[in-house]
């Protein structure tokens, strides 16, 4: 199977795609954002590690037979 992770600004969305394309599971975990003022947007680095490893174990613990073969990642542009 293969892990697809996702770290977006409202969250980090992981998923398990089998060879055939079909997804076998997923699981998101959130992420805040702090605006303290008018035209920012920051995050600390940090919750991204923190909210991959909570998705990832969540998924994984809906598919506890999983055998990842490789990782895909995307994030943000900013």
């Amino acid at each position: 199977m293969f892990l697809g992770i996702d770290i977006g600004t409202s969250g980090v969305k992981a998923i398990l795609v089998e060879r055939g394309g079909d997804v076998v599971g997923a699981a998101t975990a959130p992420l805040e954002l702090s605006t303290p003022q008018p035209g920012w947007a920051e995050q600390d680095p940090e919750t991204w590690w923190d909210a991959t490893v909570v998705a990832v174990r969540e998924l994984l613990a809906k598919v506890p037979s999983a055998k990842v073969e490789s990782i895909g990642l995307s994030g943000q542009m900013h």
